[in-house]
């Protein structure tokens, strides 16, 4: 066995017992005491000069470039307090699933949506851009509609990875690897399963990716939900869970047309950006920011638009068999 698998052998097991301490020692915390771990945890990561906040204040740059620096730099300190009570709040959703259905609140608006999509007869397509809580809207969409599965990466330690997972599958709700997502996402429609997908990453073209404008330059995107919605006609609404106040609510919109009016993939998946850019634009502080968006710039960018991308995005080098989306 070589020194990495050596390695490995000891430290998987401790992270997985490091981790395993941290679900049951949050799971008897209080809100406020949570809150506050939150708080401390953002403003340390924002007065030290991390590559997350350079990546942030970059990104909100692009995003919202009408804003002065003070604005962007208070945007991105709140935006790691979200990021941190995100995790905390899945941490000790471990330890009781049930505070999923606590901390998640439907208007009576998304009340209307659910009861049509329970009762039914078309898959629905939860899709989501990485805002509020993610990991606790496709649990609490599982409990109202009864049959949801999500696609989700799997942590390289297994021990990590089996908490996880059996975290996400405590309140009923399917688990899709990442590793082969098409044919398990395939198999769900088939099924007449609904889907929760964040597609709000870099895919790139030869992956399933398409290049969309997202707050005004391209960024790559899964085509996966608009590909499969128009193959199984499939309702598919973009949905988002921001927090307010002291707990989380459903946001969700509609797209402008009907699944099988839209005339590629690309158009599909362009309509779903938008509907993300307007709902960051409303929650801008509970985006995950630290993400690189922006990665990739596509070869016929013009030199207006080149100048507008990130200090760590990198020219698109198109792979033989991709065919070049613009």
């Amino acid at each position: 066995m070589s020194w990495k698998g050596v390695r490995r052998t000891v430290s998987d097991p401790a992270a997985g017992l490091i981790f395993w301490l941290c679900i049951h020692l949050l799971g008897a915390l209080p809100i406020g005491v949570m809150s506050a771990l939150a708080s401390a945890g953002s403003w340390a990561l924002y007065l030290f000069p991390t590559t997350w906040k350079r990546i942030s204040l970059a990104n909100l740059a692009i995003a919202f470039p009408e804003w002065d620096d003070q604005r962007r730099r208070r945007v991105c300190r709140k935006s790691f307090y979200h990021v941190f009570v995100n995790v905390l709040e899945f941490l000790r959703s471990i330890r009781k699933p049930e505070r999923v259905h606590e901390r998640m609140r439907l208007d009576e608006r998304t009340t209307r949506l659910y009861e049509e999509v329970r009762n039914g007869d078309r898959v629905c397509f939860f899709v989501l851009p990485h805002l509020g809580s993610w990991e606790l809207l496709g649990h609490a969409a599982n409990a109202w509609t009864g049959k949801v599965r999500a696609v989700a990466n799997e942590f390289r330690n297994p021990h990590v990875e089996r908490l996880i997972r059996g975290a996400r599958e405590k309140t009923g709700m399917g688990v899709i690897s990442d590793k082969g997502a098409a044919r398990g996402v395939v198999r769900a429609c088939r099924e007449g399963v609904h889907l929760a997908l964040l597609i709000d990453q870099n895919t790139r073209v030869q992956h399933g990716g398409v290049f969309v404008d997202f707050f005004g330059l391209p960024v790559t995107m899964s085509r996966l939900p608009a590909t499969l919605a128009r193959r199984f006609d499939a309702h598919i609404v973009a949905s988002a869970g921001p927090r307010t106040g002291d707990h989380y609510e459903m946001s969700w919109n509609e797209l402008p047309k009907e699944t099988s009016e839209y005339g590629s993939d690309r158009e599909l998946t362009q309509a779903l950006a938008a509907q993300f850019e307007q709902v960051i634009r409303q929650y801008p502080e509970q985006y995950l920011w630290t993400y690189r968006r922006w990665r990739y710039i596509p070869a016929d960018c013009t030199p207006e638009m080149r100048e507008r991308y990130p200090f760590y995005a990198r020219d698109y080098e198109y792979q033989a068999g991709e065919e070049k989306e613009s």
